[in-house]
């Protein structure tokens, strides 16, 4: 009996201290927002750590890094010499976050992955080619084309499905030649763009919802129209 107390008694005093403890953790967030710290999870500690002191994201830098890894790839791959092929893995693009079928010609499909660009198929999706690696922003929230003209595209970046390891992106990405090359057309600030639709019936006007700068509060997010494609 006397082992049994040593057991329980430590073991109710400790589940009441935790209770305790986790009620005044909470009570106290709920009426203080500025001390949402005190419940961080692994994943919030690694997403503050992208933020300075003042809590602001400083994407001039990150840019920077981006557009660095991106010239000493290209450097490293002018040094290479010989015939390569690539023999896997396969799945070096992460998450797909968007599949556009051309509406024309099945065998023509577009898969945009989280981290790895925009990827064009003209043979139902057995052999695949890049078309987005001249851009310094990789990640591709979401691909449509033009209804009424195919040939016309857009392409959102960012990663709008927000995890312990999401992506930014600058903005919408137009192609007039069935998704080959690309250009920006605006909207960089507001960073991930996480839908696009076309007017099936006027295709001038084009929506975008968009998610902002995730790391802090800003007025980016919302939805924006064009009137002009």
């Amino acid at each position: 009996m006397t082992d049994l107390k040593l057991i329980l008694f430590p073991s109710i005093f400790l589940f009441l201290f935790a209770c305790t403890n986790e009620y005044s953790i909470s009570h106290e967030t709920a009426h203080n927002p500025d001390k949402l710290d005190l419940k961080q999870r692994a994943s919030d500690e690694y997403l503050s750590q992208r933020m300075d002191s003042n809590g602001e994201f400083h994407f001039s830098t990150y840019e920077k890094s981006l557009i660095e890894t991106r010239r000493h790839l290209e450097d490293s791959r002018r040094s290479l010499t010989g015939n390569w092929e690539v023999q896997g893995p396969g799945n070096i693009g992460a998450r797909i976050n968007s599949v556009a079928v051309h509406p024309e010609n099945e065998l023509i499909i577009f898969a945009g992955f989280a981290n790895g660009g925009l990827w064009k198929s003209q043979s139902g999706g057995i052999q695949w080619k890049p078309v987005f690696d001249d851009q310094n922003f990789l990640s591709i929230s979401d691909v449509i084309f033009n209804p009424k003209n195919p040939e016309v595209m857009y392409a959102g970046t960012g990663d709008a499905n927000i995890t312990g390891y999401s992506f930014l992106g600058d903005g919408i990405y137009k192609s007039h030649d069935g998704g080959e090359s690309w250009r920006n057309i605006g909207l960089q600030k507001q960073r991930v763009i996480s839908e696009i639709i076309v007017n099936p019936v006027d295709t001038n006007i084009v929506y975008a919802a968009t998610m902002g700068l995730y790391f802090e509060r800003d007025e980016n997010r919302g939805l924006y129209k064009s009137f002009d494609a």
